[in-house]
């Protein structure tokens, strides 16, 4: 268990290997531990499974700010950007998710029983191919549409907080699915 703080960094064309069921975190794989992130980028980075930029697993969380995932993706799982999962609450700040895509939910960003507190947000352009282009959350069950028709799945077993400059706009895209 470690706390480690890193700014001004670039974590790129990275991948990830393996096993639909053990290959996560094509960036980053964040494992019981709290780290802070700041001004940087996690660009170009897949993982066979889940988290292709960055994956926080249970018991762990993340602190990003000023951070950009741009054109990570998952080969056969969720949060093509961002995965974020488990009872510890991470906080994202001034952080942008442009051009990622998941194979299943979440291009953006997938939320599995986690609480983040999420403050500028900018979601652009952003593909999953069962659900939730820009987030995803847990499973289908609510679909929020916004005024310019991007919408986000939520789910009952997540608790997230958008503070009031937050902004999720532009062109998440779901190629299939419904809700």
């Amino acid at each position: 268990h470690c706390d480690p703080v890193i700014s001004h960094f670039q974590i790129d064309h990275n991948r990830v290997l393996g096993s639909t069921t053990s290959a996560y975190g094509g960036g980053v794989y964040n494992y019981q531990s709290h780290p802070t992130l700041s001004s940087g980028t996690i660009s170009y980075n897949s993982a066979m499974a889940s988290g292709g930029g960055l994956y926080s697993d249970a018991n762990s969380s993340v602190t990003l700010t000023s951070v950009t995932f741009d054109h990570n993706s998952t080969q056969y799982g969720d949060g093509g950007g961002l995965y974020l999962q488990g009872s510890a609450t991470s906080t994202l700040n001034s952080v942008g998710l442009t051009n990622n895509t998941a194979a299943e939910f979440g291009g953006g960003m997938y939320i599995q029983q986690a609480s983040p507190i999420i403050d500028h947000l900018t979601v652009t352009a952003n593909t999953a191919v069962i659900g939730g282009g820009g987030i995803s959350n847990g499973a289908l069950a609510t679909r929020i549409n916004s005024t310019n028709g991007n919408w986000i799945y939520l789910t009952n077993d997540v608790d997230f907080e958008l503070k009031a400059s937050t902004t999720v706009v532009a062109k998440g895209l779901a190629k299939s699915g419904t809700a």
